[in-house]
């Protein structure tokens, strides 16, 4: 809770809603699933500090 707490104002949902941007729907966290399927399905692939490497 404490991590949402803090990026509060980065979480401009109710921007969103307005504006018609989805929110945590199918797409979004579909496209996102992929993309870090793609980049982690590399062979020898890793989390690092700044991300995949």
């Amino acid at each position: 809770m404490n991590y949402l707490s803090g990026k509060a104002e980065h979480l401009r949902y109710d921007t969103a809603l307005e504006r018609g941007w989805p929110i945590a729907t199918g797409i979004i966290e579909g496209a996102c699933r992929h993309l870090v399927k793609d980049r982690l399905d590399i062979t020898g692939a890793r989390w690092g500090l700044s991300g995949a490497t």
